[in-house]
């Protein structure tokens, strides 16, 4: 079963064109349909619009929801780039979370006819994009929101090779307090499988709401988190941050 299963994945890329768009994955669909794990998975895709492509991203959107639903899955999160002072809100205009129950699932849809026929929707309508594999999401789907002004930070994180996890971990301890004085926290957080689309390894995602751009802002530059900031920074090689707004 899994090796049909990777077969009709490649034809998929074939036929759609995919596999030039996705030639930078260390392993990527390919990986999932060998691996072993057990559990759900929970693939981020984070995209750039072209010119005016937004409309033909929503087509894509509408029925790879169709077909995700149909294998058990859904969408835990969808956002929209959000404008926050200091903080990179262009590289990306929306972010779509979409869990489902297996790694056999994420194969199957990437191999499914259907998925076949949404699939240049989203060529037409994506000039950039970043997918990444994450083992679940260790936290509840994310609630309605109340407040518009609400904001989501995507962390996307790579440890340092000695100590790095243990040393976030060490930050994340120190950085509750803060957030939870603020009325935010995590809301998603999973740990990196594999790259679909991306040229960079991610060891966790991790996505924080707060209650707006100004209690983030407040809180990054207060006393008490410019004393414990070094933990974050010496624990990471890489750690990349953009802001979302919730799309209702």
């Amino acid at each position: 079963m899994r090796t049909t299963l990777l077969v009709l994945l490649v034809s998929a890329f074939l036929i759609t064109g995919l596999q030039a768009q996705e030639s930078s994955a260390p392993g990527g669909l390919a990986w999932l349909a060998q691996s072993d794990m057990e559990g759900p998975v929970t693939v981020i895709d984070l995209v750039k619009f072209k010119p005016g492509g937004e409309e033909s991203y929503d087509t894509y959107d509408a029925l790879a929801e169709a077909k995700l639903t149909s294998l058990g899955g859904g969408v835990v999160f969808r956002g929209s780039s959000k404008s926050v002072d200091g903080l990179d809100s262009s590289s990306w205009d929306r972010v779509t979370m979409r869990k489902y129950p297996s790694a056999a699932a994420v194969v199957e849809m990437g191999a499914s006819s259907e998925y076949r026929a949404a699939f240049p929707h989203r060529l037409q309508g994506v000039e950039a994009s970043l997918v990444y594999a994450f083992a679940g999401a260790t936290t509840p789907r994310v609630t309605a929101e109340t407040s518009a002004d609400a904001v989501y930070m995507l962390n996307l994180l790579r440890f340092k090779e000695e100590d790095g996890e243990a040393g976030y971990g060490d930050y994340g301890s120190s950085v509750i307090p803060l957030l939870r004085q603020r009325g935010a926290g995590p809301v998603l957080m999973g740990n990196g499988l594999t790259a679909v689309i991306s040229a960079e390894e991610i060891d966790r995602m991790i996505l924080v709401r707060y209650p707006s751009p100004e209690m983030f802002l407040e809180m990054v530059t207060s006393a008490e988190y410019r004393a414990i900031a070094h933990k974050r920074t010496d624990s990471i090689e890489l750690g990349l941050l953009f802001p979302f707004e919730k799309r209702r």
